[in-house]
């Protein structure tokens, strides 16, 4: 029996007798609720896989942890980040974010009053500074987060205020103990196990069955292949959710999710996955809603080699505009993607209000083989009796795009082939397995382009950056985001580099101007379309936007969710 096994099996057996001695507030199904209102108000929410509550295991956008343990800041459906646990969002504007000459920053925080763990313990700067030394502890990676590197010092002011001290500038400050980085832990519950057995520490059933937190609702049972109940907190520090019961229901199979959905059982599916599943739910049904959103940050992008590409003719940047214009991307979106899936014009996820006016300004490069073909004759080469480009020395002009091995990814390499093959440039799909998947230096050196699903967005920024070529002098591997196109711009870094130190968010969204523009004129990655994350939501529901902010999730206001009497 494995470690984990073993906690499993006995948090099992605790939450069984858990159950049948319900505690102080405390609903069976089908009572009242906790305060005597009337009838319990419930829904029933459905996952794809099995989850748990550890934080830094990524699980259908995040949208589980917010429900019993929103941080001390969330991001709401217009991507505002709000205050939760805390009084206020530290801001350079409030005077709470400082930014001194040298590059350090101080940013202050504040609990709110009665903010308490489910067990009525109270919820004080003690459980941050143990989340800190949690985060910063490389010896429970499931914890850590590199955002804590920056961090000079950590200090409570009192129980309710700390100030944080950053050794350098940085933009996601505001975003310590939240969902995005670690979420505050309860000292009293945890500081005895994490200092006996730091290894066991990721395997514990406080991670399933015995969680405690601090938000609008708390874990009542847990079966962590099957389903899990969630009662109303009464002591929320927002006050007491509408909602008396969730029910958490893990259903893997995609036939049986799909019928759950459209028989009413389900109220709510989250991470639906399969476009075509979706579309059917939509299609079928009339009781809900699906919603297709794209505050992920991946995308279908082609990445051209740029560094010793094969043709050479690859790294000049009209040859890459007239295949961009060559590829009818609108049409990839809707035929793969059920027409759901905007074309990516520019490196951003869409639903960023901020970085409308900005991307309405970007050179699109719309579906135009005519122009396509004219671009490259223009570059010297000529079309024969074939219709294939040549060069002057009788040359054809041929291309390898790689793919990954999955079939899915494989088929999208072929259709932009294909595409390319109809103004004349010779174009292969080629699937990269065996060697050409395995071997770095293989993966980093493909000659011509590489198709991939793919990090954008803020998150990606760092793949644009000349820090994370794979080259020979690193072995062909770097750490974190890599660099496919092996794009090496100093003015590119140095808008990267900018865009992470600047604070003020006007002077930010300046920077990040500058980058877009710069990306979509130079194209050292090339966007397809992005890839939307359909949910589920049945009309009874209530106070549960449709619209979604990137970095947001549905349950960043869970608390007001209600459904109609």
């Amino acid at each position: 029996m494995t470690g984990w096994t073993r906690f499993v099996v006995v948090g099992v057996a605790l939450v069984a007798l858990g159950v049948a001695c319900t505690g102080p507030g405390d609903t069976g199904p089908g009572g009242s609720g906790t305060d005597g209102r009337g009838p319990v108000k419930r829904i029933t929410m459905a996952f794809p896989r099995e989850m748990d509550l550890r934080h830094n295991v990524m699980q259908d956008r995040q949208v589980l942890r917010p429900l019993v343990n929103p941080g001390l800041s969330v991001v709401d459906d217009q991507g505002v980040r709000r205050p939760a646990l805390a009084e206020t969002v530290p801001t350079v504007e409030n005077g709470l974010w400082k930014l001194f000459p040298d590059g350090r920053m101080e940013l202050t925080w504040r609990i709110r009053s009665g903010a308490r763990w489910h067990d009525r313990t109270p919820f004080t700067t003690d459980d941050l500074l143990f989340t800190a030394t949690l985060g910063g502890d490389r010896d429970v990676p499931t914890l850590g987060n590199p955002l804590y590197a920056s961090v000079e010092e950590i200090t409570a002011l009192d129980e309710r205020t700390i100030l944080i001290a950053w050794k350098e500038p940085h933009i996601f400050a505001d975003q310590l103990f939240s969902a995005t980085t670690t979420l505050p832990l309860p000292r009293h519950k945890l500081e005895s196990q994490y200092l006996e057995s730091k290894e066991d520490f990721p395997r514990l059933t406080f991670w399933v069955f015995d969680y405690l937190g601090t938000g609008p609702f708390r874990v009542r049972s847990w079966d962590p292949s099957g389903t899990a109940v969630l009662d109303a907190n009464p002591d929320y520090v927002l006050g007491r959710p509408k909602l008396d019961e969730i029910e958490l229901r893990f259903i893997p199979d995609g036939n049986t999710l799909t019928a759950s959905i459209l028989s009413g059982v389900i109220d709510m599916g989250v991470g639906l996955a399969s476009i075509d599943r979706a579309l059917a739910i939509r299609d079928g049904w009339r009781d809900g809603q699906v919603t297709f959103r794209f505050d992920s940050d991946i995308w279908v992008v082609l990445y051209p080699q740029l560094l010793n590409p094969r043709p050479a003719v690859i790294a000049e940047l009209p040859f890459r505009r007239a295949l961009f214009h060559a590829i009818d991307r609108q049409a990839m979106a809707d035929t793969l993607q059920g027409g759901v899936a905007p074309v990516a014009h520019s490196f951003l996820p869409p639903g960023q209000a901020e970085y409308r006016e900005i991307e309405a300004q970007l050179p699109r490069y719309a579906y135009e083989p005519r122009r396509a073909t004219q671009m490259i004759e223009a570059m010297g080469y000529a079309r024969g009796a074939d219709g294939a480009f040549r060069d002057q020395t009788g040359q054809r002009l041929e291309v390898e795009l790689r793919t990954g091995a999955l079939d899915q990814v494989f088929s999208l390499g072929t259709v932009i082939a294909d595409y390319w093959q109809r103004i004349g440039v010779g174009a292969t799909a080629l699937r990269a397995s065996g060697r050409l998947g395995q071997d770095p230096e293989a993966q980093a050196t493909f000659p011509g382009f590489m198709i991939q699903n793919s990090g954008s967005g803020v998150p990606g920024l760092r793949r644009l950056h000349s820090a994370n070529v794979r080259l020979s002098e690193n072995g062909f591997q770097v750490g974190g985001s890599e660099n496919v196109s092996r794009y090496l711009n100093a003015e590119l870094d140095g808008l990267i580099d900018a865009y992470f130190r600047t604070i003020p968010v006007a002077d930010r969204v300046a920077v990040m101007g500058r980058i877009l523009r710069h990306v979509a004129e130079q194209l050292p990655v090339m966007g397809i379309y992005y890839n939307p994350a359909p949910d589920a939501l049945g009309n009874r529901l209530l106070n549960i936007g449709t619209a979604r902010a990137f970095g947001s999730v549905p349950s960043w206001n869970a608390h007001e969710w209600d459904v109609r009497s």
